[in-house]
């Protein structure tokens, strides 16, 4: 499903995730593993044209985040305590990236990012809140560690976090 998805925060969370299956019980596994997911992804990247596609053939797709990243911060520099609100920043996107001159101005988008995202949303103190939720979702469920290290890694490039289907799996 990965190969033929072409979801490039799916690779990256998959491959990044899997060595945290080992993180709590075996470190030298974890170490092992992570070295193995790195060296699949660079084999995957030199040696299958469509997974070098995923990764290099979509300079827009990639412009646009950064783009919806940048506006995210910008949302956050003018309500850095508590943000937008909740789920506000996507309806005002639009606003921010005229108002500041990022390119896409005309796009409205949520930031694509779980961190920038709640930082845009919820501000300094909704991040510092969804960052120790995720430490000690990642502790306290050891048998679900990869789950939450591969939710973390595809949430810095996509939100995963805010997509009801998502959600619904996860809760």
């Amino acid at each position: 499903g990965l190969y033929y998805a072409g979801a490039r925060g799916a690779w990256l969370g998959y491959l990044g995730g899997l060595p945290f299956f080992f993180f709590h019980k075996s470190k030298r596994n974890f170490l092992l593993v992570g070295l193995g997911a790195i060296i699949t992804l660079t084999a995957f990247y030199q040696f299958s044209p469509r997974v070098k596609k995923i990764f290099t053939s979509r300079s827009v797709s990639n412009e646009k985040r950064l783009a919806f990243w940048s506006g995210a911060i910008k949302a956050w520099q003018e309500k850095p305590i508590l943000g937008y609100g909740y789920k506000n920043y996507e309806p005002n996107s639009v606003a921010l990236k005229t108002k500041y001159k990022l390119p896409y101005a005309d796009v409205q988008a949520n930031a694509h990012s779980n961190f920038l995202e709640t930082l845009a949303t919820s501000g300094a103190l909704g991040l510092l809140a969804f960052l120790l939720f995720q430490g000690f979702w990642f502790f306290e469920n050891k048998f679900f560690s990869a789950f939450v290290a591969s939710f973390s890694i595809s949430g810095q490039v996509q939100l995963t976090w805010g997509d009801g289907e998502n959600l619904f799996l996860i809760l």
